[in-house]
């Protein structure tokens, strides 16, 4: 493979084709950058250039570069990876920071659940599994679910990010991937539906860099629904091993 020569310049082809790689693909190339010191720049060029995005590569990645003994690594990866936290998405959380502070019941909450989280997450027999399943959410605190909510691009997971394809017809098409094989992706959408591409039929496939979790939800929820469907989410039990 490109990435198992040792000339760096090698991986830059990589780079250059990102947009037509799927999730599996991208962190395999990412993995290969950092796993070796001399390819490591080239990443941090790819993330100048915006050509790769800091919410393409995963969290333990981030921190690995992040902690890197190597200052100028760390120090890049300080400027390219640290938190990215949008301005205003940031003074929506400050402006809803009482919510932690109301009474909340978790019955309430799981019928804000149903009315407007059921569409993409699923809890027991309610709901479409398309986002990230909340047990996994278990050692979160009501303060940074709330931040999740109000805030979720902010740490998006690269394998729950929206991914657009546009065809060899100029169709567009966007959802999370929820599978792939060597001959098509199958994309997911909002309340389930799920759509097969076959790869000879992809012009373009391209990362937005964004949750599926719109921005926004503020609007349509009173700071007391989201007391209660965070009391909620809190309130699920941890699935048996």
């Amino acid at each position: 493979s490109l990435l198992g020569q040792s000339d760096p310049s090698s991986s830059e082809p990589l780079v250059k084709n990102w947009s037509r790689f799927s999730p599996v693909v991208r962190r395999n190339i990412i993995v290969g950058l950092v796993s070796n010191k001399s390819r490591i720049p080239t990443l941090f060029d790819a993330l100048e250039s915006d050509v790769i995005k800091s919410s393409d590569i995963d969290r333990d990645i981030k921190q690995q570069l992040l902690q890197s003994q190597d200052a100028n690594t760390k120090q890049l990866a300080q400027k390219w990876l640290d938190a990215e936290i949008d301005s205003d998405r940031a003074k929506v959380v400050e402006n809803y920071q009482d919510v932690l502070d109301l009474e909340s019941n978790d019955a309430r909450g799981f019928e804000v659940f149903k009315k407007r989280c059921a569409v993409c997450h699923r809890v027991g027999e309610t709901g479409n599994a398309i986002a990230p399943d909340l047990n996994s959410v278990q050692n979160k605190s009501e303060a940074d679910l709330l931040i999740s909510i109000l805030d979720p691009n902010r740490e998006a997971q690269p394998n729950f990010n929206v991914y657009s394809v546009i065809t060899e017809q100029g169709q567009v098409i966007s959802g999370i991937i929820k599978s792939e094989t060597t001959a098509s992706l199958t994309l997911q959408q909002a309340g389930g539906k799920s759509q097969v591409i076959l790869r000879s039929n992809v012009d373009v496939l391209r990362s937005t860099g964004l949750s599926l979790m719109p921005e926004g939800l503020e609007k349509d929820l009173s700071k007391q629904d989201l007391a209660d469907v965070i009391r909620f989410v809190k309130s699920i039990k941890p699935l048996e091993k």
